[in-house]
């Protein structure tokens, strides 16, 4: 909406027992060609510096992985609406929400995180400093190599984001073990696990965690991975 306009975001319940999530604009529209690869992985219409196009064919894998879809509707110069469609949690699964978490337990080993996007970033950081592991940082795949080489006998365990710029994530994974065969490693996407590894193979010393993140998981997945004996 380059001259301004309404954005609108609005949940509610369909009849067939669903929840419906839409965000609409009444900004300059997608054109049809665009359409028809908004959801493809990679496809953007901006230019080479201003992102990768990934937000939406995460978004839409997020939703399938909940048993859910994501649907655009857009008119050129008239506005755009997307809705996620996800069905509503049945009787079962909200006792089992109600079960008392077991709370992960944290240690003190040293962890490379490499990823992009900085709110995720962030909340990694945060929640694996407060759980008492040191952190090392890095924002896309080539800088993850230069922070594993600087501190490679310190580092434990690698998470790694498996898009980012420069270097995915199973790339840098590829040359941190050359550095360091023993090295384990945690891969994280939005997308699934078949989408990310070859046919969903893992050996045993990788292990991956699916977005949108959730802390206590991503302790216990963290604990999991570090205990770990080759």
């Amino acid at each position: 909406m380059p001259g301004g306009g309404c954005l609108t975001v609005r949940t509610e319940f369909a009849p067939d027992g669903q929840c419906v999530l839409s965000v609409s604009d009444t900004g300059t529209g997608i054109e049809p060609d665009a359409i028809d690869r908004i959801f493809e992985p990679f496809f953007t219409t901006k230019d080479a510096t201003s992102g990768t196009g990934l937000g939406l064919a995460i978004v839409a894998s997020v939703a399938k992985q909940h048993k859910g879809r994501l649907t655009v509707d857009s008119t050129p110069g008239k506005g755009t609406v997307f809705e996620v469609v996800l069905p509503l949690a049945q009787g079962e699964a909200h006792k089992e929400r109600q079960a008392k978490p077991v709370l992960a337990v944290g240690g003190s080993e040293t962890v490379l995180i490499a990823e992009d996007e900085l709110a995720v970033r962030n909340l990694l950081s945060l929640v694996l400093r407060e759980s008492g592991y040191r952190v090392i940082e890095a924002v896309d795949g080539d800088e993850a190599i230069r922070q594993f080489t600087d501190h490679k006998d310190v580092i434990d365990l690698a998470i790694l984001d498996m898009v980012m710029p420069k270097k995915n994530g199973k790339e840098v994974y590829h040359d941190l073990a050359h550095m360091k065969p023993d090295l384990k490693a945690l891969f994280m996407s939005g997308y699934t696990k078949d989408v990310v590894l070859e046919k969903g193979k893992i050996d045993e010393r990788v292990d991956f965690i699916a977005k949108p993140l959730v802390p206590n998981e991503l302790l216990k997945r963290v604990r999991r991975m570090l205990d770990r004996s080759d």
